[in-house]
């Protein structure tokens, strides 16, 4: 598991030019997606479920709020938005296809669980 001290001092680029997100992101939800992203995305392609320590990622968000179910609500609304794609391969062939941003998040003990729709 990637530290937030790791996430705090990196940076994530994203091919905006493919992609679609349909709902408009607050900035709370915006910045969980890029951290719940960047803590995942190396091994994005070995594992399927990832985790955060809420402390660490409510540190991260510069969220000072002992009040979590503005997290949580942020969260929520992330499974809830989809994710819609338009992409040309390097045969020509086109792909398009539409998926949940998160396909599941859960806190236990103080850790957040969280998953993408399986493709």
């Amino acid at each position: 598991m990637r530290t937030m001290r790791d996430i705090e001092n990196q940076s994530l680029i994203l091919p905006s030019a493919s992609i679609q997100v349909t709902g408009k992101a607050s900035l709370l939800e915006a910045k969980c997606w890029d951290l719940m992203l960047f803590n995942a995305y190396n091994d994005l392609l070995k594992q399927d479920k990832f985790q955060l320590s809420v402390g660490e990622l409510a540190k991260v968000l510069r969220f000072d709020s002992n009040d979590l179910e503005r997290i949580k609500q942020a969260m929520t609304n992330l499974v809830d938005m989809k994710v819609e794609w338009n992409l040309l391969d390097k045969d020509g062939k086109t792909e398009w296809g539409v998926a949940s941003l998160l396909a599941e998040v859960w806190i236990k003990n103080g850790i957040c669980f969280y998953s993408y729709p399986a493709y």
